[in-house]
């Protein structure tokens, strides 16, 4: 029998990573989150032992994950922030500052990855921290940039989850 933490950490080192790779750029539709989400809430469940009844708002705060559309909105928010601190002669920062300019010109009617990750900032209260990095040209490092986007995106999370949970209760 495989220990909720070996089993825990066996998927996130290995599942997740292959389930997850490249998505921040290609984008993932609704209705496939929905069934990768799912798929992640019920891994959740064998892993703890837990029946399959059990409901989903208590699952992942237990084994202390995120969802896996929290993932993706993380992993989206790096990969924006990688592109932001490469030098300023690359094409692809360059590509990725005039895309948020025209989003931010064009009140958020900007359509493509760049613009639905920028979408993802608002949701999470980053929106400031990215412009005002961008204006003033400096960026601060990609470990504190993870550490601010995880920490917004388990409020965010826990917030649902508790909202979510009320419905459950007697």
């Amino acid at each position: 029998p495989l220990s909720v933490s070996a089993g825990s950490n066996l998927y996130w080192h290995l599942s997740v990573p292959a389930l997850s790779y490249g998505l921040e750029i290609t984008g993932v539709p609704i209705e496939a989150m929905q069934e990768i989400d799912k798929f992640h809430w019920n891994s959740a469940k064998r892993i703890q032992a837990l029946p399959s009844q059990t409901a989903d708002p208590y699952v992942l705060p237990m084994s202390g994950w995120i969802s896996f559309s929290g993932l993706f909105e993380y992993l989206q928010l790096l990969f924006l922030w990688r592109l932001l601190i490469m030098n300023s002669c690359t094409i692809y920062k360059k590509i990725v500052l005039r895309r948020i300019w025209f989003w931010a010109k064009n009140r958020a009617s900007e359509k493509g990855p760049t613009s639905e990750i920028l979408c993802t900032a608002k949701k999470y209260e980053l929106l400031e921290i990215i412009f005002k990095s961008i204006i003033e040209g400096k960026y601060m490092e990609l470990i504190k940039w993870k550490s601010i986007v995880k920490a917004n995106i388990k409020k965010s999370e826990h917030d649902r989850h508790q909202v979510t949970m009320g419905f459950y209760s007697n």
